[in-house]
């Protein structure tokens, strides 16, 4: 499955290891740095648009990557997925393998980001729906810094 994520601005020096645990588990077909400079929290609320996630929950997000700078990494990935289970707080099934591996980095991440909050470390697309619309917003925002 085609997957697209973003290593937020907080989580941009621990990039290498996020890497390394997504290079184990998937096949990268592509990253490169963005850098947001004044969108970045509008980028930020447009990701999260589609998702069940309450403003104000978006809003601490932003407040907590707030001092971090404003370049994200963006990673394309293609991840071999078959078992689903059913996610009450989505509403719907989603794969397996792919939860598994953003509660990993996301684990990993909150013991070594400073004033860490829900998810402020790593956003992965988890159906073809939320991709298309990720990669959508993505391509709107789009300023390779290098690759």
């Amino acid at each position: 499955m085609k997957c697209v994520s973003i290593i937020w601005n907080c989580a941009m020096p621990l990039e290498n290891e996020i890497l390394n645990i997504i290079e184990c588990n998937a096949n990268i077909t592509d990253t490169f740095k963005l850098d947001l400079g004044t969108s970045y929290n509008n980028f930020v609320r447009m990701i999260y648009e589609k998702d069940s996630i309450a403003d104000w929950k978006v809003n601490e997000k932003i407040k907590h990557m707030d001092g971090f700078g404003t370049v994200v990494r963006i990673v394309y990935f293609d991840v071999n997925v078959s078992e689903t289970f059913f996610n009450p707080y989505k509403k719907n099934d989603v794969y397996c393998k792919l939860e598994l591996l953003k509660l990993l980095i996301r684990t990993i991440c909150m013991n070594k980001i400073t004033d860490y909050f829900y998810d402020i470390s790593f956003h992965c697309s988890d159906s073809k729906t939320e991709y298309k619309f990720d990669v959508a917003v993505i391509e709107n925002f789009t300023h390779k810094t290098d690759e």
